[in-house]
């Protein structure tokens, strides 16, 4: 009985992603996501007690999922920095280039957020300083608040590439949605901002980059795979 409720309550957050995805977080009715998850209005009721109550579980699964997936990226002590801001920033790119409404309705929709727009906000700057960190050998060597402006730079530079993917496509031939693309692009970027001394990554690094975000965007509580 609770794996049948489990199964109903994701099959209903999926419709409602994907009716989010095709028309925008403010066109969501639970008529369309009723029809998309072919359940019927009542279950959605039942399960989340009203439409803003679903988008709010919605947007609060994505920041949880978000901050706990990067804060997971950021803590590791293995790879190198360069690595560790790779595997960073492609998670945000693929993740954008999944979901773009339901990154501009974080961004952009305050009311649906089950979180004080601050407390939302504190998060995201203590995400920043963490990757900043990431970035720095020590104290001495480093400027802290260069390193915090640097890591928002590229995370800027990562979400309006992913938001305006189809953009690139057609005017510049760069498919961000294509691994190869999206292997050069990041990388090319991090090297930019924070050249890697051992010129380039090698073979072992990728497998290994590329192992973790398979984890990230595979495991069976992953909020990209509901």
């Amino acid at each position: 009985m609770t794996s049948n409720r489990a199964s109903a309550k994701n099959l209903i957050l999926r419709a409602t992603i994907n009716v989010i995805e095709k028309e925008g977080i403010g066109s969501v009715t639970t008529r369309k996501v009723a029809k998309e998850a072919n359940v019927n209005i009542a279950a959605i009721n039942y399960y989340f007690g009203s439409k803003k109550e679903l988008l709010r579980k919605i947007l609060a699964q994505t920041v949880h999922h978000f901050l706990s997936d990067t804060e997971t990226i950021l803590a590791n002590k293995r790879l190198s920095r360069h690595s560790v801001l790779v595997i960073f920033l492609t998670y945000i790119l693929r993740g954008t280039l999944q979901y773009p409404n339901v990154l501009k309705a974080l961004l952009i929709e305050n009311s649906y957020l089950s979180i004080d727009r601050k407390e939302f906000q504190d998060q995201i700057n203590t995400l920043i300083m963490k990757a900043a960190q990431s970035l720095t050998n020590t104290a001495k060597d480093n400027d802290p608040k260069k390193a915090a402006a640097v890591v928002m730079q590229i995370v800027n530079t990562v979400l309006a590439s992913g938001i305006t993917a189809s953009i690139q496509q057609e005017w510049f031939g760069v498919n961000l949605g294509k691994k190869e693309d999206e292997q050069y692009y990041i990388e090319s970027l991090v090297d930019r901002y924070l050249p890697n001394p051992e010129n380039g990554f090698t073979d072992q690094e990728h497998e290994q980059i590329d192992s973790i975000l398979e984890q990230l965007f595979n495991s069976p509580d992953s909020m990209w795979d509901l």
